[in-house]
């Protein structure tokens, strides 16, 4: 699995997804759900905000300050540029992946976390965000390996974890 990203939830199921899953031997294992027109705007604005970002960071690498302005207009003058980004990021269908199913001698658990890998969140200890503790509960019964780097100010903080 390591040519695949991290946090494979919530990911759109677009051809390279797909091949990436298919090489890995985990296409079968792949749990999708079906999303909605307006659910796809924001599955597929972030991923190619982050793409176009790389294209642009390696155009101008190593250019001097008073080029800069021309090499980008000659890039986005030419349909292709733009095109060849969006293209590589096509849904194969309208789904995004939910999880990949372990091995079948292994435990599988239907929970999911409220604050998906994708989507960055603050979990404040308020009313109105989830819970630390149950966070994290639901996010380690749906990996196969979990890293944690934690700063709390108080001992109640770690308390959840251990």
């Amino acid at each position: 699995m390591n040519d695949l990203p991290a946090g494979l939830y919530d990911l759109l199921h677009t051809n390279e997804l797909h091949e990436r899953l298919k090489k890995s031997g985990l296409l079968e294992r792949a749990v999708w759900q079906s999303i909605g027109p307006d659910d796809f705007v924001n599955y597929m604005a972030q991923p190619l905000a982050h793409e176009i970002a790389i294209y642009i960071s390696e155009l101008i690498s190593g250019r001097k300050e008073d080029t800069l302005i021309e090499t980008l207009e000659k890039v986005f003058q030419s349909p292709g540029t733009l095109n060849n980004i969006i293209k590589s990021m096509y849904p194969n269908e309208m789904e995004t992946l939910q999880q990949i199913k372990p091995p079948s001698p292994l435990f599988l658990s239907d929970m999911r976390p409220d604050t998906p890998l994708a989507t960055s969140a603050l979990l404040t200890g308020s009313s109105r965000s989830p819970a630390l503790r149950t966070q994290i509960i639901k996010e380690l019964a749906t990996c196969d390996r979990a890293d944690w780097l934690v700063s709390f100010i108080k001992y109640a903080g770690i308390l959840p974890l251990l």
